[in-house]
């Protein structure tokens, strides 16, 4: 009995590995795999490899299955390799290897992942999702745009009719801010039908409507994702902004209350309920929403920011600049939008703190160069501070890029003040067409003529224009912020008009700006 176990044992041991049964074996595999019967299908793998078969193509099913249904990368890469040994110009192996590295997520990963997808392409094995890989690795992770759309281009050639590539394009573009290019990606996105769902798509159709100021297309889209998702509150949510966005308050607080009905909590949709009940001058429900927007995501900036508004609204502009520190503070330094960069400066400003106004509108300059309010900040800062040469780089920024702003043409008669070049900046300043003149612009535009004429000793227009200025209702705030000239223009005056009935009210209101500026603490 022992003598014949021993002999088992040794045929066993001495038995030649059968490649053509391995072949056999293989063959058993390839059926599985096409089945998606990936167990069998690897067993039978496995079997063939130990019967000593040796093909490209099965490990690089092996490879395959190893990776993309076991998640054993390890295993799936050995495979990879192995497929290479057999076939030095295997484009699918490639492609394997490329996905491989590609799931490390690092950026080591994806530069071998970049080099194994051109490997592949070059070996003639080419799929659309090869090109979208490749797409995704230059834009995603090297910043090269026009790689991107070279290779997303190419994997929408070979699969048309694929929606999820034109949603992924679109979603660059709108990372590109191009939302024309956007919208027509999305577009043909929802016509296939394929890849992310409907309900997506409509959703940022509508934004990039919203975007490019189409509101009734706006709230057509939106009003189609409040169709499609009924349980949820979104489609308000994008209704109450794209109303928002056109300043229609209220139909955008409707469209936010039926989303909070909903239970769709979002920071941002609290911060714009408590913008609308501040332009309402509900100051309670107002505090409300911004708590609750900070309640709900105490990182985001909009909560913060509002309640920033609402202290401004009241005139309260040291709680105010508390709050703009907060949201500068939760954001560490990255504030969402321009905006938010100047009123931090401007508020900067109004308490005489030059150094520290420059500093944050530099810093959102650094973000948005092409902020016209931020240049606009930082020339007066320039200007309060007689920086003149460096105020003018500022202002030539200004107009190149929005010529026409109101600002901007103020602001070069600013510069001609500033230079004592008094007609000129008169000249300036009257051409602007007092009909597209803002409410909070007009101060500025009193303050400037009234300057002009009086250094042009053109005391009787001097005097109607200051008047004018002192009538405004931020008259103070004004005053506070360019305070060596309003309080020359008003000495001048003072002297020149003792009996005028006008220079009461004037005195009264510059004794208020007095007074506003000791609550300041200035």
């Amino acid at each position: 009995m022992e003598k014949n176990f021993k002999n088992v044992i040794n045929f066993v041991r001495g038995r030649k590995k059968n490649p053509r049964h391995g072949f056999a074996l293989c063959q058993e595999g390839v059926i599985f795999y096409d089945e998606d019967k990936n167990d069998l299908a690897l067993q039978k793998f496995i079997e063939a490899e130990k019967e000593g078969y040796e093909s490209a193509d099965m490990f690089c099913n092996m490879s395959w299955l190893y990776g993309g249904f076991k998640q054993e990368w390890q295993k799936s890469e050995k495979y990879a390799q192995k497929a290479l040994k057999c076939d030095e110009k295997s484009g699918r192996a490639y492609l394997l290897l490329g996905n491989i590295y590609f799931i490390k997520d690092t950026p080591e990963g994806f530069d071998k992942a970049l080099e194994y997808y051109l490997k592949s392409i070059e070996y003639d094995y080419i799929c659309h999702s090869t090109y979208e890989q490749i797409a995704y690795i230059y834009v995603a992770k090297k910043d090269n745009y026009l790689k991107y759309f070279e290779y997303i281009n190419k994997a929408i050639d070979l699969d048309p009719k694929n929606g999820g590539l034109y949603g992924g394009k679109a979603e660059t573009y709108m990372e590109m801010n191009n939302f024309k290019s956007a919208l027509k990606n999305y577009l043909k996105a929802l016509e296939l039908g394929y890849g992310v769902d409907d309900t997506y798509y409509n959703f940022q159709i509508s934004f990039c409507y919203s975007k490019l100021g189409d509101i009734d297309k706006a709230i057509e889209y939106a009003n189609r994702v409040i169709f499609l998702d009924k349980t949820s509150g979104v489609g308000y949510y994008r209704k109450g902004f794209a109303y928002f966005w056109v300043q229609d308050f209220k139909r955008a607080k409707e469209a936010f209350l039926q989303a909070e009905e909903k239970k769709y909590d979002r920071a941002d949709m609290y911060a714009r309920m408590s913008v609308i009940y501040n332009v309402e001058s509900d100051f309670e429900k107002a505090i409300h929403y911004a708590q609750k927007a900070i309640k709900t995501d105490k990182t985001e900036s909009d909560g913060y920011v509002a309640m920033t508004d609402i202290y401004v609204h009241q005139r309260k502009y040291k709680d105010a600049l508390k709050w703009i520190k907060k949201a500068y503070r939760v954001t560490k330094g990255n504030l969402e939008e321009d905006f938010q960069y100047a009123q931090y400066s401007a508020l900067l400003f109004m308490f005489h703190r030059y150094k520290d106004a420059l500093k944050f509108a530099n810093e959102g300059l650094s973000r948005f160069s092409d902020s016209v309010d931020l240049l606009d900040i930082k020339a007066g800062v320039l200007q309060a501070t007689n920086k003149y040469d460096e105020a003018e780089i500022e202002v030539k920024k200004m107009i190149e890029l929005a010529p026409t702003d109101v600002r901007t043409i103020q602001q070069q008669a600013n510069q001609k003040i500033c230079y004592k070049q008094y007609e000129e900046g008169l000249k300036i300043v009257l051409s602007i067409d007092i009909a597209k003149i803002e409410p909070d612009e007009l101060d500025s535009q009193h303050s400037i003529i009234a300057e002009c004429y009086c250094k042009m000793k053109n005391y009787d227009k001097s005097i109607d224009y200051f008047y004018k200025l002192t009538k405004s209702e931020h008259f103070a705030e004004y005053a506070t912020m360019n305070y060596k000239t309003v309080k020359s223009v008003y000495a001048t005056l003072q002297k020149t008009f003792p009996n005028d009935e006008r220079m009461e009210f004037i005195s009264s209101q510059m004794i208020k700006a007095q007074e506003f500026l000791k609550d300041l603490g200035l």
